[in-house]
């Protein structure tokens, strides 16, 4: 449109795809092929208040997600009505948000004193798990503490991470991301079957080019296409 804002995407073979937008961009609905899938409502600052969505949207809408909000502006609470969806949310002065809680579970999160993530906690009947996360100096996570309580690393060289629970990365001269690989576990068999995903850039940065490997062969391959400002226009699979 106008604004330089994406509202009407025709996939091959498949009706359009249309987002209705207002004022500067804020996204009222949307449609599939002149049906409309979901619609918005929301409030005098433009926060969603609630969501129609199935059978048609609108007036005869299926379901609707009603959300609340709390003076500082967050998230307080979600309700759907036809499903068990219910959610309330809880922050700390800070900012941070340190509860979801919902019909079936409860999840909590801790954090340090200078704001970076540091567990999870996960209750339920039955169930009591909790997740701890380390960090270096720049915020990168680190190894899990209990699961490599032998690591010695303490922060990631010019901050890349190297590696994580399910891949191992490469990086270019410029910090781009140029390989990344099923990581395989310490004392699993290796059949080859792990998979590879390689990312091509061109002369501004821009990623132009992905494949997935597996077995020596490309499962999938990927090109992206920009226009004159550099707005990706065009994603082509094979």
């Amino acid at each position: 449109n106008e604004q330089g804002l994406a509202n009407r995407v025709t996939p091959d073979s498949l009706p359009p795809v249309e987002w209705l937008t207002y004022g500067s961009g804020y996204l009222a609905g949307m449609k599939l092929g002149g049906t409309p899938l979901v619609e918005y409502t929301r409030d005098r600052l433009h926060r969603e208040t609630v969501r129609s969505f199935g059978s048609r949207a609108g007036s005869n809408a299926a379901y609707e997600l009603t959300s609340t909000y709390t003076p500082a502006g967050q998230l307080q609470s979600q309700h759907l009505n036809s499903l068990v969806y219910d959610r309330d949310y809880g922050w700390n002065d800070n900012g941070d948000l340190v509860r979801i809680s919902g019909p079936r579970q409860t999840r909590e999160y801790g954090y340090s004193a200078t704001g970076r993530l540091e567990s999870v906690r996960t209750l339920a009947p039955g169930l009591d798990i909790r997740i701890p996360y380390a960090t270096d100096p720049a915020g990168n996570r680190l190894p899990d503490p209990e699961l490599h309580p032998d690591s010695t690393l303490t922060a990631w060289p010019d901050n890349r991470i190297a590696e994580d629970a399910h891949y191992v990365y490469h990086y270019d001269e410029y910090g781009r991301l140029t390989e990344k690989t099923d990581r395989i576990p310490t004392g699993v068999i290796r059949t080859d079957d792990e998979r590879t995903h390689h990312y091509h850039y061109d002369s501004q940065h821009r990623l132009v080019f992905h494949t997935r490997i597996q077995h020596g062969e490309p499962l999938v391959e990927s090109r992206y296409l920009y226009d004159p400002l550099g707005r990706r226009m065009a994603k082509r699979v094979w």
